[in-house]
């Protein structure tokens, strides 16, 4: 879902999103390298919870221009050649069109259900929600258009497709795959059969099964590897129901083997809740929610040493959840969601230097304060926006990312 940002005259779309998010018990706030008796180890432990954060000088300087919106937008996504945007907005889909780089309401599509994420398909022809069961399948054509009937159709499992979270496409857009947080697995689909039939048996294929309340799920920019992640561990990695999980998946083999596509799962923070791919697809990273943190994985090491894989912690601001990268990868953004009034807390954006992250130093290179609950981010194909979304107050803010450190 993430894409690659130039960082000339680009701009950063902070919508607003509200989350409920659960509790966690108390846990170490150490980030910490392991030691045997007598040396040292450079193998780093994935952080516990904590409510300590890591504030960077605030980015006053930064231009922000506000965007009214008919309602609450929650996700996002723009078109590979940034003309158009889909931002959902409780029951309906916005569909925006760039003007001049201020996006323009076209009109309105009602949904069955509030959508709690967004993919559009590598051929830009579908667009699909998940809504907490099956994802919609819908359109672009129509949508951009204001064609009839843009919902073609719904992907469906057997039984309840408890609490679809996220979607993404296999490289062909042959298939789907969509983490189903009540269940704890990745629900897989043919997606391109499902349309061939007209979505009559859906396409279900199986699920993979992965830790307990999976949310985040990420590919590789190669197409080979689906990394997901869980909330909590399960299975031999489990260290305790603090610790999440991230897994590395086969896409091939999810695609036709999917019970046995888990190919590796490395131990992650306290209630781990998004994960993004470096545009160079050698670090995978996921946020720590509870543990404040942002944490980097080797995507060698996850295939063959995944114990010793976590490369990188940062602590970053509150509760973060959504990430994205600008700059050719040079920085990452993370957005803090700061649910409560924990001392020093600040809501918004962190600006984070991947490699000091990398090389044990610290880096937080700032904060830009946005008012509560930013959370999901994705970056327009085209180069010239950042997209991320904020809820409560209807309205979104315009940020140029060339004001950024």
């Amino acid at each position: 879902m993430e894409r690659l940002l130039k960082p000339a005259g680009a701009v950063v779309l902070l919508l607003a999103l509200s989350v409920g998010l659960s509790s966690c018990g108390g846990g170490s706030a150490a980030f910490v390298r392991s030691k045997k008796a007598g040396q040292a180890s450079s193998s780093l432990q994935p952080p516990g919870c904590t409510t300590a954060v890591s504030i960077g000088p605030a980015l006053d300087r930064v231009r922000i221009r506000m965007v009214h919106l008919p309602g609450e937008p929650f996700g996002i996504v723009t078109t590979r050649d940034g003309r158009w945007s889909f931002l959902s907005l409780g029951n309906r889909i916005a569909v925006m069109r760039d003007g001049g780089g201020v996006p323009r309401l076209v009109r309105l599509i009602g949904v069955p259900s509030a959508p709690r994420a967004e993919t559009l398909s590598h051929d830009g022809r579908y667009l699909l929600l998940t809504d907490g069961g099956g994802p919609l399948v819908l359109s672009v054509a129509r949508a951009e258009q204001g064609g009839a009937n843009p919902i073609l159709g719904t992907l469906s499992s057997p039984g309840a497709d408890a609490g679809a979270i996220d979607v993404v496409t296999s490289p062909d857009d042959a298939y789907a795959f969509v983490t189903l947080e009540g269940r704890g697995v990745i629900a897989v689909f043919d997606l391109r059969a499902a349309l061939a039939r007209g979505f009559r048996g859906a396409g279900y294929v199986g699920a993979v099964s992965v830790g307990i309340a999976p949310l985040g799920i990420a590919i590789s920019p190669d197409g080979r590897w689906l990394y997901a992640v869980s909330e909590f561990a399960a299975g031999p990695v489990r260290t305790g129901r603090s610790h999440g999980t991230l897994s590395v998946i086969d896409v091939r083999r999810a695609e036709t083997q999917p019970s046995s596509a888990v190919v590796d799962t490395a131990a992650a923070g306290c209630n781990t809740a998004r994960v993004a791919v470096s545009p160079d697809g050698q670090t995978v990273w996921a946020t720590a929610r509870r543990s404040n943190a942002v944490l980097g994985y080797s995507t060698a090491k996850l295939l063959r040493d995944p114990r010793h894989a976590l490369v990188a912690v940062s602590r970053v601001g509150q509760q973060p959840i959504g990430l994205g990268f600008v700059d050719g990868g040079r920085r990452m953004i993370v957005f803090d969601s700061t649910p409560s009034r924990a001392p020093g807390a600040r809501t918004g954006l962190t600006v984070v230097d991947p490699a000091a992250a990398a090389a044990g130093r610290r880096a937080v290179l700032g904060t830009l304060t946005t008012g509560q609950y930013p959370r999901e981010v994705t970056l327009a194909p085209s180069g010239q926006a950042l997209l991320v979304t904020r809820f409560t107050s209807g309205e979104g803010a315009l940020v140029r990312t060339a004001d950024l450190p």
